[in-house]
């Protein structure tokens, strides 16, 4: 039951087989103690599950047969006191969903910790087309394709949806979004900031000036403008952002540790490493909360070694 609701609980809302149910619930046995629970056959279990928990009347906790696969039932996945989803299961339900539920539910596992699972997804679901999937590989520094390729899909996913949906539909929103950044990426920095501007104005009237979306947007806009040569003003620009991104969302939020990152990054590029300095021990120390295989985590450690490595004591 715990591997069926888990299921359910990363966004994989279909039947499973018998057989991958029998191979998943192991981990969650061994969690609890194993043989010395000294559980009943496999069989006996699904019968249970199967059984209605009221005689004559209400469901069972477990729905389907055989031939179809086996789902848990709706409440059971609103159930508070609920463990951690075991990355096996991630895994096993990644690989069985179609590509756009496998999207969604790559970032519940990415949301959850379980970093391993979603980066094969988020490249499967690039190559279908999915635009914020070549995003994140982009930003992790694991790109599908060179900058000037994405730039040109960006465009094209853009048109289609303003021809389905309209210019103030989230989706094309989004969509504008992306192409303002693989246009910094192609180094086109006085473009991708004219597209940033227009975009915040426009997702502000649409969504208010604290939506994410806009936040992310703002922070593009400044790290275009640092990139273009006025360091000076885009660092005003960058750390306003930063500080507005932190009221809003917190300091904890991961899109504002990763925009400090970003700072830190574009300071050492620049040749400011004083600065640099100063402000990777702040975020290292920030992002102590993390764990070690995050994502963030592993690209301040990776800053701070090439810091290290030239020569310069931190």
């Amino acid at each position: 039951m715990a591997a069926a609701v888990d299921a359910r609980r990363a966004g994989y809302h279909r039947p499973l087989p018998a057989d991958v149910l029998q191979r998943l619930h192991d981990g969650y046995l061994a969690r609890h103690g194993g043989p010395e629970l000294r559980p009943e056959s496999f069989h006996e279990a699904l019968v249970w599950a199967l059984a209605p928990t009221v005689p004559a009347g209400a469901n069972s906790l477990l729905l389907g047969d055989a031939a179809q696969g086996y789902i848990a039932f709706d409440y059971l996945i609103d159930l508070p006191a609920q463990e951690p989803i075991l990355e096996s299961l991630w895994w096993e339900v990644l690989e069985r969903a179609p590509v756009h539920e496998a999207y969604a539910i790559a970032c519940n596992a990415w949301l959850a910790g379980s970093f391993e699972p979603a980066y094969p997804t988020f490249r499967r679901a690039a190559q279908a087309g999915i635009g914020q999937a070549e995003g994140i590989l982009f930003e992790l520094g694991m790109p599908l394709r060179p900058a000037e390729e994405a730039l040109v899909s960006a465009q094209r996913r853009l048109n289609a949806l303003r021809r389905e949906l309209g210019d103030d539909h989230e989706d094309c929103l989004m969509a504008e979004s992306e192409v303002a950044t693989f246009t910094a990426h192609c180094g086109r920095y006085e473009e991708s900031l004219h597209l940033s501007n227009e975009l915040a104005h426009k997702a502000a009237s649409v969504f208010g000036s604290e939506h994410r979306l806009v936040l992310g947007v703002k922070f593009g806009a400044a790290w275009s403008t640092f990139a273009s040569g006025a360091q000076h003003e885009g660092l005003v620009m960058l750390d306003a952002a930063v500080r507005e991104s932190t009221r809003v969302l917190g300091p904890r939020d991961m899109a504002v540790l990763d925009r400090r990152w970003w700072i830190v990054q574009l300071l050492v590029d620049a040749g400011h490493v004083g600065e640099a300095k100063r402000r990777i021990r702040a975020l290292e120390s920030d992002c102590a909360f993390l764990a070690t295989n995050h994502p963030i985590t592993v690209r301040v450690r990776r800053l701070v070694d090439v810091l290290r490595r030239s020569s310069l004591d931190l």
